[in-house]
């Protein structure tokens, strides 16, 4: 790592988190701050070689700050952030969605003070998991739709009730010990007159 294109920063956690100069300036504000160029007479507090203007932050906290900022997305634009196709979006996707809520507020509120506009509304959507494929930007769930046959179903078509029972009863088993034990998550229900709909999700890379 050159120490010519990285500075590093003194966390909260007092860890050393390395950044490249080039994303800084995508925030003048932080840029000018900092002093980079010697053009202001302040000099911002260092400790062993490491600026002190982010210590109020945890490690975690400042690299979703740099990420943000490689992005390099404007105000308009963070609305539709999910529809780019952009590996340091998923980056930075990936490193918020367990960002404690304390250090989301925290995080948003020093972002404001360097004019830099970090919607908590991005934080909100990287949380929420989708509830069907097409809300998977990252390709991140598995879905499916499992169905059950009503038991009147089979009555209505001559079978007896006892029978109709065994096989609702086979069903509501399949579900439970092929699905919901195994890590599917029902994130939605719909009945109709034939069958109850179960809609299922489950992380791609979970067992």
């Amino acid at each position: 790592m050159s120490e010519n294109n990285y500075i590093s920063f003194l966390s909260s956690d007092n860890d050393k988190v390395y950044i490249d100069i080039d994303i800084l300036k995508n925030s003048p504000v932080l840029y000018n701050i900092l002093n980079l160029e010697n053009n202001f007479s302040d000099v911002p507090k260092t400790e062993n070689g490491s600026y002190l203007l982010l210590s109020s932050l945890s490690k975690r906290s400042i690299v979703v700050l740099f990420r943000f900022l490689s992005l390099n997305i404007d105000n308009t634009e963070y609305k539709n952030v999910y529809n780019k196709e952009d590996l340091n979006l998923k980056c930075f996707i990936d490193s918020i969605k367990y960002l404690p809520d304390d250090e989301v507020d925290e995080l948003v509120t020093f972002a404001s003070s360097i004019c830099v506009n970090l919607p908590s509304e991005i934080f909100h959507q990287s949380r929420k998991k989708p509830l069907i494929n097409s809300d998977d930007h990252f390709n991140e769930y598995q879905f499916f739709e499992f169905n059950i046959i009503k038991p009147n179903v089979l009555i209505h078509a001559q079978a007896s009730s006892e029978l109709s029972l065994k096989v609702y009863e086979t069903q509501s088993r399949i579900l439970n010990e092929n699905y919901l034990e195994k890590g599917w998550d029902v994130v939605g229900q719909e009945d109709t007159e034939k069958y109850s709909n179960y809609y299922l999700r489950k992380p791609i890379n979970s067992n």
